[in-house]
This record gives structure tokens, C-alpha cells and sequence, in this order.
């Protein structure tokens, strides 16, 4: 280690430096200053890991020369002895409060000297034996550092802590998450494979949720905005505001992502995403509940079709049960959630005959019938169904399963309750969405007097244009702007035959420009506005 000595008594300057055996300690003498600006020079250039300072000296004392010395250099391993010919409380309460290690007074032996200094050397190896402890953890640490950022998002998803737990280990992984935060979230998935789909084979579903999930980090991952990807392959995009903002605009923003994320897969994957958004925005421990909206909302893309960002819709609150004893009864409960009835009836059959194949009496057939029973029971009360709705005059042979008398009779009532159930749960949803065309309908009768367009009435009610102008064509059977058409000349007709001019049925149409109005009423009823008032 490097040994500096400042000390202004020429005599003891040099037996500090060289009437004391420092070589055979392992410790070298550096340099010798003969005042605190000498010092300075020396400890500058030399950058001493140990240090004897006398406190009385000439143009720098050693008290100001240690304080310089701080301010101007960061040595935090440095270890400084002081030697003073006073006995004064406030030389030694200054030194301690600028780090000096060890105080002693003159005269001080050589050995007491020196075994100070191998005290204070011995120090300073700890120190920077633990600073390189700690360094090499904090680099582990780093480096692990996004893995179980990742981890604790995953247990979040899943409701795996209380608010004080989560906010403690948020802080922890430098999460920074608040109990005064709102949370919003996002699940977003790759579209299936289309049957004609050349570039991607169905193994490479995997990879293509891995490149998704990739590509979501490096545009998304932002502070209070953090993307994950769950076991499933789900990319989950978790948006959090300070409570600075309406609701509205949150979630404006989150939607905002998703379609800046859909657009950039598209352009490098040649793939589309499709996304579901939870309904609102909750407090922090509540974000599992948001997730399984958002999840029940992607799900819908088997009904509305690819390429969407659809919105959960409060009405439908059904609960879900991701629960099951083998790998296909999981796919079963999945195929249900989704209303896929050829895959629900794939994974049906599946169970089905891996439980018939391992009967060997009627007793272990019944158990196995019965065991099937359950488990579609199970499944239509978890999406809030009656067991009696689903089976309706079938439903005594749940009862009395002797009733029928062979296999293929008890396969075919299975088959029959899955395929009603999945109809009740699509009708269910189709009638959930109905709410949403209901009130942009009211919007249309409103506001007949102005130009409404498609994306002006999406933005106002905090949806996607695609999902809105896929699911008005599909409640009303024709396009959006086709319908508004209709409803304005219908508007306009009324307005000319109570005696209103070319002019008052255009304004009554939301039409500034009069001669475009005369042509579009041309257009739908065959004669100008003019001849029809004739």
C-alpha cells in the first residue's frame, strides 16, 4: 500500500519516512510534504491509500488540508492518521467529522506509529475487499435485474400480492410503484396463422410471441409503462398514471400504444396482433382483475376477427376457470372461454377417450361419465350459465346416467351440451356488444345535424375504428357511413315534405355544401331535392 507523509518538522518528516521499517510491511513511502499545499500536489499525482498528517502546519494546516483534500479528490478506501502536539477535543472532534481514522498525539513512539498504520491499512483492504464484494453483487444483481423485474410483473398479473407487499417489492426491483398509482392494461397476442399462411408454420408460433413481446420492450418499455410476457406467450403492455390524469385519457394513451405496436409488427413480422383492453382503470392490487378483462377481451377476436384492439365490455362478468386435471381438459376450458366450438369438441373428444380407453368394467365407465359430467359442469357455471339451460330436457340423464344405455349415447349428449353452451356463450357476447352500437346509434339520431365520422365517433367512445367499423357492420348489416347516408336522406325527405327549403334540409343534414348535398340526395332517391319537393 502507498504511504504519504505530511509533516512541516523537517526531523521527524524524515524518521517518519525512513527510521520506521515500512518495506518490511509491505507499506511504500510515496512522497513527503512539508505543508498542506505540498500535499495536495503530492496526493494529486500519487494518490496515497494511507496518509500521517501533522495538524499545526505552516500555509495549510492539516485540519483545512484534509477537508481540501475531500472536496477535491474521492478516495474512499484512504485511510489518514493524524499526529497534533495538542491536546484539544475540538482538533480530534474536527478531525473525526472529516473521516480521519486515527488521532495521536506527539510524541508517539515508532511502533505505536507503525501499528496504527498497519491497523489502518488492514482497514482499507477490508473496505475495498467488501466495495469489490458489493460491486460484484451489485453487477449480478444488474444483470438479473430484468428477469425478476419480469417475475414480479407475472405474480402481479396473477394477484400474487397484498398492496403493501407489492408496493415493497416494486421498490425493491426499482419498479417504483406508489399506492396512489392507477393502473391500466393491455393483452396482446399474434392473430392465428391463416390456413394458407406460406412464410410461418404453426411451430413457429413461439417465436413469433417471442419476437411480439421483443418488439413491444424496445418501443413500449418506458418508465410507468412496462411490457411482460406471461407463461401463456401473451405480451402484456401495464401502463400506470400517477393520478394526474382523467381516466379517459389513460386509456386513450394505452390504445394509442397497442395501434403503434400493431403497425410495427406488421411492418417487420408481415403478421397482425390483435389486443384486449381492460374496461377501466383500478388501484394497484386490483390489476389481475383489469388483466382478466383484457384477457376475456382478446378472446373475442374468435367472434369480431383479426387485427383488432377490442375493449372489455362490463356487461359480460363471467369468471374464469383455467383449472384442469390433464393437458386437455386446460385446452378444453380454453376452447371454451373462447367459444371455438371445433377445437372445444376436439379437446372434448380428447378427454372423452382417453378416460373410456382405461374403463375395464361398468362401474369404472360410469366413474368416468360421471367425471366428464363434472367437468362440463364445472365449466358452464363458470361462464354464469344454468346446467339446466345447457342441457334443458336432457338434463335427467345427468341424474340417472343409466338411463342411456350406450357410449356413443352418453359421447353424443356431451358433445350436444358443449356445442349448446358454446351457442349461449357467443349469443351472450353478441347481445354484450349491442350495448356499444345502442349508444352510437343515439349518437347518430343526435347529432344528424352534423358530420359525424367513423374515427371521430371511435375516439369519443374510447375504442379502435377497425373494432367499431367490424362491429356496427356486423349488429347492422351494412357499413357505418352507409347507415349515416341512409339516416340523413330519410332526415332530409321529412324536412321537404314539412315545407323546408333545399337549404334547411341540407343544414338539417349536417351538409355546408348545398350543391354536395343535391347530388348525394340525387344519388339515394333517384331525384333532386328540387324535383321531390314538385
Amino acid at each position: 500500500m502507498n504511504l504519504l507523509i505530511v509533516e512541516d518538522e523537517t526531523r521527524l518528516r524524515h524518521a517518519l519516512a525512513y527510521q520506521i521499517p515500512w518495506d518490511a510491511h509491505g507499506i511504500e513511502v510515496v512522497g513527503t510534504a512539508a505543508n498542506g499545499l505540498e500535499g495536495l500536489e503530492l496526493a494529486a499525482r500519487k494518490l496515497p491509500d494511507l496518509m500521517v498528517v501533522d495538524v499545526q502546519m505552516p500555509e495549510m494546516n492539516g485540519l483545512e488540508f484534509i477537508a481540501r483534500l475531500r472536496a477535491e479528490h474521492r478516495l474512499p478506501f484512504q485511510k489518514i492518521l493524524i499526529l497534533s502536539g495538542h491536546d484539544q477535543f475540538s482538533y480530534a472532534q474536527q478531525a473525526m467529522e472529516q473521516g480521519v481514522a486515527k488521532y495521536l498525539l506527539k510524541p508517539a513512539g515508532h511502533n505505536q506509529i507503525l501499528d496504527t498504520m498497519l491497523e489502518l491499512a488492514e482497514q482499507a483492504k477490508q473496505d475495498m475487499a467488501e466495495w469489490q464484494r458489493q460491486a460484484q453483487l451489485h453487477k449480478k444483481w444488474q444483470a438479473h435485474l430484468p428477469v425478476l423485474q419480469q417475475d414480479l410483473l407475472r405474480q402481479w398479473l396473477q394477484g400474487e400480492y397484498r398492496l403493501t407487499e407489492l408496493i415493497h417489492k416494486s421498490n425493491e426491483l426499482q419498479l417504483g410503484l406508489d399506492e396512489q398509482d392507477r393502473v391500466a392494461v393491455a393483452v396482446i397476442d399474434m392473430d392465428p396463422l391463416p390456413t394458407d399462411e406460406t412464410r410461418y408454420l404453426k411451430s413457429d408460433r413461439s417465436l413469433l410471441s417471442f419476437s411480439l413481446h421483443c418488439i413491444a420492450q424496445e418501443l413500449l418499455q418506458a418508465p410507468l409503462q412496462w411490457v411482460c410476457q406471461t407463461q401463456e406467450g401473451y405480451t402484456v403492455l401495464i401502463l400506470i398514471d400517477r393520478g394526474l390524469r382523467e381516466s379517459a385519457d389513460v386509456l386513450r394513451d394505452l390504445y394509442s400504444s397497442v395501434e403503434q405496436l400493431q403497425r410495427q409488427v406488421k411492418g417487420i413480422l408481415k403478421h397482425t396482433v390483435s389486443a384486449g383492453i381492460c374496461a377501466q382503470m383500478a388501484e394497484p392490487h386490483r390489476l389481475h382483475e383489469l388483466y382478466r378483462q383484457a384477457i376475456k377481451a382478446l378472446q373475442s377476436r374468435m367472434i369480431l376477427g383479426s387485427e383488432l384492439v377490442i375493449p372489455y365490455c362490463e356487461a359480460n362478468q363471467a369468471s374464469l376457470s383455467l383449472q384442469g386435471s390433464i393437458q386437455a381438459e386446460r385446452q378444453l376450458e380454453s376452447a371454451m372461454e373462447t367459444a371455438d366450438k371445433p377445437r372445444a369438441l376436439q379437446h372434448l373428444e380428447e378427454v372423452w377417450s382417453e378416460l373410456m380407453q382405461g374403463a375395464d368394467s361398468i362401474e369404472e365407465a360410469y366413474e368416468s361419465i360421471l367425471y366428464i359430467h363434472s367437468l362440463l359442469i364445472r365449466l358452464i357455471q363458470s361462464q354464469g350459465l344454468r346446467v339446466s339451460e345447457v342441457f334443458q330436457d336432457e338434463v335427467k340423464y345427468l341424474y340417472s346416467i343409466e338411463l342411456l344405455r350406450t357410449k356413443e349415447e352418453h359421447w353424443e349428449l356431451m358433445k350436444l351440451a358443449a356445442e349448446r353452451m358454446i351457442d349461449l356463450l357467443l349469443e351472450a357476447r353478441n347481445s354484450t356488444t349491442h350495448h356499444t352500437i345502442t349508444a352510437l346509434l343515439a349518437m347518430i339520431e343526435e347529432e344528424i345535424d352534423q358530420e359525424l365520422t367513423l374515427h371521430r365517433a371511435a375516439d369519443r367512445m374510447y375504442v379502435n375504428s377497425s373494432y367499431l367499423s367490424r362491429l356496427f357492420k356486423q349488429e347492422m348489416g351494412v357499413a357505418f357511413s352507409s347507415y349515416v347516408t341512409m339516416k340523413k336522406m330519410e332526415r332530409a325527405k321529412e324536412v321537404l315534405l314539412q315545407g323546408g327549403r333545399v337549404y334547411d334540409a341540407a343544414a338539417a343534414t349536417g351538409y355546408r355544401d348545398v350543391s354536395y348535398f343535391t347530388k348525394v340526395f340525387r344519388k339515394y332517391w333517384g331525384v333532386t331535392p328540387g324535383e321531390f319537393k314538385k
